[in-house]
């Protein structure tokens, strides 16, 4: 477990890193650094920030990526520390939605149909769902399809 003054220093590199790639992308905004549960989790809140989150995401997915790297080059010392970013929300909203989903297709598993397939999504959102799905008992979950076109498929447990 890291000592506060390491975590300390580890959010202050973070915000550097990520002030800087915020700035260079053209946007003045402050994000708020935490780590927590061995993650550092940065919230960027601020107006019209359709462009940093993206189409599905993709622009956030992308510059979480990258920063992740950077972060990990300057402060991991051998072992990867995970970095999650939510911009305005929109992650949190996201996997309410997909919770949703699930919850939905789960429903319609219950009521008779063999197998729901929700839409297709990014591995991180496919990921979110599979957790989902695995908190709720008696359905299983797998994906399917190729690239873009890849999405999660709930059946009951047995069935």
């Amino acid at each position: 477990m890291a000592s506060k003054s390491t975590d300390k220093k580890i959010e202050k590199e973070a915000k550097e890193i990520c002030l800087k790639t915020l700035s260079l992308l053209g946007f003045d905004l402050t994000p708020k650094i935490t780590k927590e549960e061995g993650a550092i989790h940065i919230d960027i809140e601020g107006e019209d920030l359709g462009l940093l989150i993206g189409q599905h995401g993709s622009n956030l997915e992308s510059l979480q990526l990258l920063i992740g790297i950077a972060i990990n080059k300057k402060v991991s010392s051998g072992k990867w520390i995970p970095v999650l970013i939510d911009v305005g929300g929109w992650r949190k909203q996201r996997e309410e939605a997909i919770k949703a989903l699930v919850e939905r297709a789960a429903e319609k598993v219950s009521m008779g149909d063999s197998k729901a397939e929700l839409p297709p999504m990014s591995p991180a959102q496919r990921r979110v769902a599979h957790i989902f799905v695995s908190e709720q008992k008696g359905y299983v979950s797998e994906s399917v399809g190729v690239g873009e076109d890849r999405r999660v498929v709930i059946r009951k447990e047995n069935g």
